[in-house]
């Protein structure tokens, strides 16, 4: 398995936490001009795993007569036509980018914590027994449709997939959701799995544009097909991605046992959602707890600032995504706990409306006006909350 070393890499690198440990047998990150961090194929010159089919991408069918020519695939997929094709190509490139690291403007801080947040979630949600299966794909459904808007794709794209009902269970692991190209039906699997194999078939045929020797290309399909099954909710537990535990040790700055102990709940909670929703369920101050030391913790300078902050984000995102999503009213429940900390409670509830858009469209979706159906947390708001939330 190439995905959970390589989560693992790209979190070390993005949080200055220590160099890459080259864990994964295929591929490793590389530094690139524009200071990227990009996959390559490992001891081998070659493109990048995300732009490996760049010089291979069809016309855009909306420009032009799109009825001059046929998908590449009409063979083997014959309901599908030029626009499902571009579609597909796009939601490829966008799973694939996940695992690159560009430089981020701070136009697009925002866009890049829901992507990687609904990714990380997906990989968990099929073991996660608190809720019902018709709650999960619910959330599953809502964590996909962000993963696309947040890359960001066309709406084209945006709605062109849907997840199919769950599959049988296959030996002691949740065989999960089908991501389906809506409008032929086709499974992005087999969609997927053909176009890799036509290269290799047709290598020759395509050697000046194809910069990838056939035993490459198979390695991208195998990479590939790791993002997509954690889309779909049909990765193993023990192959997820997961936060790295150890900086925790290994920074002076968390020392503090209080701080450590802190971060290791948080990440457990992070990691098993059911721990979350049961102590939520059970003794709902010690989340609110944690979330406020957390976030003031956070706020303080220091050499694991940025990836304490990380840790807090998620775990501030999974509140919203595993409670508010099913009942935003709980809401209440946390800003009666701050009543006497009026800081705290004004930093988290800002932060949770305004860090990102999951509130807004939780919101949105059940026909929720915050402010006349929760005035209590208009104390709390600061104008951006207040416009996000007014519809």
């Amino acid at each position: 398995m190439n995905l959970h070393p390589l989560y693992t890499d790209r979190i070390r690198l993005q949080f200055d936490l220590g160099a890459p440990l080259h864990h994964a047998p295929d591929f490793e990150y590389a530094q690139c001009e524009d200071d990227s961090f990009e996959l390559f194929y490992r001891s081998e010159d070659s493109p990048t795993f995300v732009d490996w089919n760049r010089d291979l991408w069809p016309p855009d069918p909306r420009y032009g007569d799109p009825n001059k020519r046929r998908p590449l695939l009409h063979e083997s997929f014959p309901a599908l036509d030029v626009y499902g094709e571009q579609v597909l190509n796009f939601l490829l490139y966008t799973l694939n980018s996940t695992l690159s690291l560009p430089p981020i403007p701070l136009t697009h801080v925002m866009n890049e914590r829901m992507k990687q947040h609904c990714f990380f979630q997906l990989g968990r949600m099929p073991a996660v027994g608190s809720l019902s299966e018709l709650q999960k794909n619910e959330l599953q459904a809502f964590c996909f449709w962000f993963f696309l808007y947040a890359h960001p794709v066309n709406g084209e794209t945006l709605e062109a997939f849907s997840l199919a009902p769950p599959l049988l269970t296959n030996g002691d692991h949740p065989v999960g959701m089908q991501l389906i190209h809506t409008e032929s039906g086709i499974a992005v699997r087999d969609y997927f799995q053909a176009y890799h194999d036509y290269y290799i078939q047709h290598h020759a045929e395509y050697r000046e544009q194809l910069l990838l020797s056939p035993r490459q290309i198979r390695a991208s399909l195998k990479l590939t097909l790791e993002l997509l099954d954690v889309v779909e909710g049909d990765l193993p537990a023990e192959y997820a991605p997961e936060l790295p535990v150890w900086p925790i040790q290994q920074h002076e700055a968390m020392s503090d046992n209080k701080v450590s102990d802190l971060l290791q709940k948080a990440l457990r909670w992070i990691h098993n959602p059911d721990e979350l929703l049961n102590t939520y369920a059970a003794v709902p101050e010690d989340v609110f707890a944690l979330l406020g030391d957390l976030i003031l913790y956070a706020e303080k300078e220091g050499q694991s600032r940025a990836y304490t902050s990380r840790v807090m984000e998620m775990l501030l995102d999974n509140y919203v995504l595993y409670v508010l999503f099913f009942d935003p009213g709980e809401l209440s429940r946390l800003i009666v706990y701050f009543a006497a900390e009026p800081e705290t409670c004004t930093l988290l509830v800002n932060r949770l409306l305004t860090d990102t858009i999951f509130m807004q469209r939780i919101l949105r979706q059940r026909g929720i006006h915050l402010l006349e159906q929760y005035p209590e947390a208009g104390i709390f708001m600061n104008e951006q909350a207040r416009k996000l939330t007014d519809f």
